[in-house]
C-alpha cells in the first residue's frame, strides 16, 4: 500500500512542480502502472496563479 501511494506522490509532485494544483484524487482519477501512477480528469486541475486555460496551453 505504501509503494502505491508513493507512486501517487510522486504523480502529484508533477503537478505541483508545475505550478498546478489537481482538485480530484480520488480512486476513479488515478490509473496504476507497473512502474507508475497517472492522474487523470484534468478538468479539476487548478493552476496556482488563477489562470485556469494556463494548463490546456502549456501541454498544446
Amino acid at each position: 500500500m505504501a509503494g502505491i501511494l508513493i507512486k501517487i506522490l510522486d504523480a502529484l509532485d508533477c503537478f505541483h512542480q508545475n505550478g498546478f494544483l489537481h482538485l480530484d484524487i480520488s480512486p476513479d482519477n488515478i490509473l496504476l502502472l507497473k512502474e507508475d501512477a497517472l492522474l487523470i480528469d484534468y478538468n479539476s486541475v487548478w493552476s496556482l496563479n488563477g489562470n485556469e486555460r494556463e494548463f490546456w496551453s502549456s501541454f498544446a
